[in-house]
């Protein structure tokens, strides 16, 4: 079994795992990267919405009228933040699916995995949490540990498990 990286990010993980994984038997595999991918767009749209922002205070000396300037730079910093959360909840996705990949896959250690899927947990809870808590300001310190701790660990535990993983070498004739 040779595995390739590709410099992708976690995206060459997922491909990595890919080579792991009997795609036949386990279905999973084939959603590893939507995800990624969906949440990667939204995160140019939300930063799109903060660059309107800096666009906003910039041009603020030649606009006609400056009145509704506060309410416009009030509005897109809604919007990034709305898209965000949007984003984030995909990054969570994300996580359990390639959690669940590296369970697997046996490519890495089983733990990162649970570790991913652990965090993904974190993300997912506190992105609905946002949503529908109304009081979500008052444990907004308890939903930050519940999302940094298990992501911090999971994902430094992902980049050294693929930094430290033997990769089958290439006989050359």
């Amino acid at each position: 079994d040779q595995i390739i990286l590709h410099p992708f990010g976690e995206g060459g993980a997922v491909a990595a795992i890919f080579d792991r994984v009997d795609l036949f038997q386990q279905p999973v595999a084939f959603l590893g990267d939507p995800p990624l991918g969906l949440g990667n767009l939204l995160l140019a749209v939300a930063i799109s919405h903060l660059l309107n922002v800096i666009h906003h205070l910039t041009m603020a000396d030649k606009a006609p009228s400056t009145a509704d300037l506060p309410g416009h730079i009030m509005a897109s910093l809604q919007a990034f933040n709305d898209t965000w959360l949007i984003a984030l909840l995909f990054f969570g996705l994300h996580c359990a699916l390639l959690g669940t990949l590296i369970i697997q896959s046996r490519y890495l250690p089983q733990w990162i995995g649970w570790l991913l899927t652990l965090a993904a947990a974190g993300y997912l809870v506190d992105g609905f949490a946002r949503v529908l808590l109304s009081q979500y300001n008052d444990y907004e310190r308890l939903f930050l540990l519940v999302v940094a701790i298990p992501a911090f660990t999971a994902e430094i535990a992902l980049c050294l498990g693929l930094l430290l993983q033997p990769v089958a070498n290439k006989k050359t004739p």
